[in-house]
C-alpha cells in the first residue's frame, strides 16, 4: 500500500470530526407561531418583524426566577437571541379567536443552557417565562402583544470524564473503517 494514500487515513478523520463539531453547535432559530384561545394556529394573522434587546438590569424579578432555576445563572450571563414584535395585522375578531393568545417562538435550548422568554403585557408589567434543558421552542400565554424577547445563558457544569465522547468516537470510527475498505478495494484492483 502506498505510503501517501496512509496518510491521507488522519486528514479525512480530522475532517469527518470537524464536520461534526459545525453541525453540533449550530443553534438555528426558526421564528414564532400564534394561537388563540382555542388553540388554532393564528400566526398568518401577525406580523413579526424582529425586536432590539433590551437593559436586562432594568427588568425587576429576573435574577429571582433564575435563581429558581439554577442558582449559579446571573443576569449578566444571558445573551440576546432572538427577538420578534408580534403585532396583529388588524384588529382581532376576539368571538372569532378569543383570548389569552399563546406565543410560541422557536428557538434551540441545549441541555446546558437556559432560556427566558421576556414580554410585557397590555398593563406594562414584565412577563417572563424561564425555561431549562434541552428544547425546541420557549412560550408564554398572554392577552396583549408587544415584543417578545429570547435571551439564553449556558450553564456551567463539569462534564464527566468521556461524557461527550461517543459522538466523537462514532464517527471517527466510521471514518476509519470507510477509508480501510477503500484503501484495501484500491489495493486488491492495483495488485490483479
Amino acid at each position: 500500500m502506498n505510503k501517501k494514500r496512509l496518510l491521507a487515513l488522519p486528514i479525512v478523520c480530522i475532517v469527518v470530526a470537524m464536520l461534526g463539531v459545525a453541525v453540533m453547535a449550530s443553534s438555528a432559530t426558526k421564528g414564532f407561531k400564534v394561537e388563540d384561545g382555542n388553540g388554532k394556529d393564528i400566526t398568518n394573522l401577525f406580523d413579526g418583524p424582529s425586536a432590539s434587546s433590551i437593559d436586562l438590569s432594568t427588568v425587576s424579578g429576573l435574577q429571582d426566577k433564575l435563581s429558581a432555576v439554577d442558582k449559579d445563572v446571573k443576569v449578566s450571563d444571558l445573551k440576546y437571541v432572538v427577538g420578534y414584535d408580534v403585532t396583529p395585522k388588524a384588529a382581532l375578531d376576539t368571538s372569532v379567536n378569543p383570548s389569552p393568545y399563546k406565543v410560541t417562538i422557536f428557538v434551540d435550548v441545549a441541555e446546558n443552557e437556559i432560556a427566558v422568554l421576556i414580554h410585557v403585557d397590555a398593563s406594562g408589567n414584565v412577563v417572563l417565562n424561564v425555561i431549562k434543558g434541552k428544547a425546541t421552542e420557549i412560550s408564554g400565554t398572554v392577552d396583549s402583544f408587544s415584543p417578545f424577547l429570547v435571551y439564553k445563558a449556558t450553564v456551567q457544569k463539569s462534564a464527566q470524564t468521556g461524557e461527550y465522547a461517543a459522538p466523537y468516537i462514532i464517527m471517527i470510527s466510521v471514518a476509519l473503517v470507510s477509508c480501510g475498505a477503500i484503501f484495501a478495494i484500491r489495493a486488491k484492483k492495483a495488485t490483479k
